[in-house]
């Protein structure tokens, strides 16, 4: 199968893609047992959550902070285990379509870093700690998708392990996935190089 739309979701459950969309983004538009029934429909389709570049397209927003970078150096993530756990993070939920610029290529991680510099420091703090509780394996055995630490997980453990978050009744993995996928997307799309795979054009003349 190709690529898993709310459109194909919502043809297996019977229900129309607006309520597909809402089980994800406004879940309180839904009975408990019918947003179950299409996140498990979701999760055995393989289907990781909508797409925040699609979403800006559609909207006319972007929602995101653009960075320009032109070192490597670290500012805030100088601990390698949030550095590596953050990188394969990234390369699952961007969901990054054949022939268009890798997550490591666009410098995601470090983007990430030079807006967390940028951030309050309890906010840093916060993030960090963050990435080092999902990096551990206690995680994957709290929500059933493995024992070892994410990074050393295979591909599809990983997938497996972040659409378990995604879908967690324990708050901070669902609210915890979804800052990282926003924050990932947020630096990848802010990108040049990555613009030409969402189909965005770039700035209009004398704005960039």
């Amino acid at each position: 199968m190709g690529r898993v739309t709310l459109q194909i979701i919502a043809d297996q459950v019977g229900v129309s893609r607006m309520t597909v969309s809402n089980a994800f983004s406004r879940p309180d538009q839904l009975s408990a047992t019918l947003r179950d029934k299409i996140l498990s429909v979701a999760n055995e389709l393989g289907y990781v959550g909508p797409d925040p570049a699609a979403r800006a397209l559609a909207s006319g927003t972007a929602g995101t902070v653009g960075l320009l970078l032109s070192d490597t150096l670290r500012y805030a993530l100088t601990d390698e285990v949030a550095i590596n756990f953050l990188a394969a993070v990234a390369d699952v939920v961007l969901a990054i379509e054949p022939g268009a610029p890798s997550a490591e290529s666009v410098g995601v991680v470090g983007r990430v870093d030079a807006l967390l510099a940028r951030s309050p420091a309890d906010v840093q703090r916060e993030l960090r700690r963050l990435l080092r509780l999902f990096e551990n394996g206690l995680t994957g055995l709290l929500t059933g998708s493995g024992w070892t630490s994410f990074t050393a997980a295979s591909g599809e453990a990983r997938r497996r392990r972040l659409m378990a978050w995604e879908m967690s009744r324990i708050s901070i993995f669902r609210t915890g996935f979804q800052a990282m996928k926003r924050l990932t997307a947020a630096c990848y799309y802010s990108c040049p190089a990555a613009w030409a795979a969402i189909g965005y054009p770039g700035p209009p003349e004398g704005l960039s």
